[in-house]
């Protein structure tokens, strides 16, 4: 009966002890999972902030370049004075101008050489012909008359060197 005794209390021990000591493992696996899910959700809403802040910053520069060339397409601005408003904004998002440029050199519109300048100058008579196709769209033809001729002489005035640039060019060579 003693030997009952004993073995029933050890027995009894054991599965509590067990019991016991199982509860908390339990609880620290669950904790342990509960911390792993805490910071993929931290990390999954941070990258939800990137994103919203990418797509944010990335709706500003579109509302900024089309303005510019909106008033670059009226004549309210120079095309030296569009590429110097332009220029922060490629400054600032590398990665966007980088795009940009692969872009516009694989369809040949800008040449391997070509300087950042010289890329956004494109960019912008893009974005008049743009403007120009919008407007045709809804109608108004002579705005995209107006767009469409402003364009064309900006891109000859492009080909063709400023007096200053010229007048380096010719004494550089030593030409009067």
């Amino acid at each position: 009966m003693r030997f009952t005794i004993v073995s029933i209390v050890l027995i009894t021990t054991a599965l509590v002890f067990t019991g016991v000591v199982q509860r908390p493992a339990r609880w620290f696996a669950i904790d342990s999972r509960n911390r792993t899910g805490e910071a993929a959700l931290r990390d999954s809403n941070d990258r939800r902030l990137d994103l919203e802040e990418q797509g944010e910053s990335s709706r500003l520069r579109a509302a900024v370049t089309e303005d510019v060339a909106a008033r670059l397409g009226e004549g309210r601005l120079t095309l030296y004075e569009a590429i110097g408003a332009i220029e922060p904004l490629a400054r600032a998002a590398p990665e966007w101008f980088l795009s940009v440029r692969r872009s516009y050199q694989s369809f040949a519109l800008v040449s391997p050489t070509a300087t950042d300048r010289e890329v956004i100058a494109v960019y912008l008579l893009q974005k008049i012909d743009q403007l120009a196709d919008a407007a045709r769209e809804r109608g108004d033809t002579s705005r995209a008359t107006a767009l469409s001729a402003r364009r064309v002489e900006l891109e000859s005035r492009a080909a063709t060197p400023a007096p200053a640039q010229a007048f380096r060019t010719r004494t550089r060579f030593g030409a009067n």
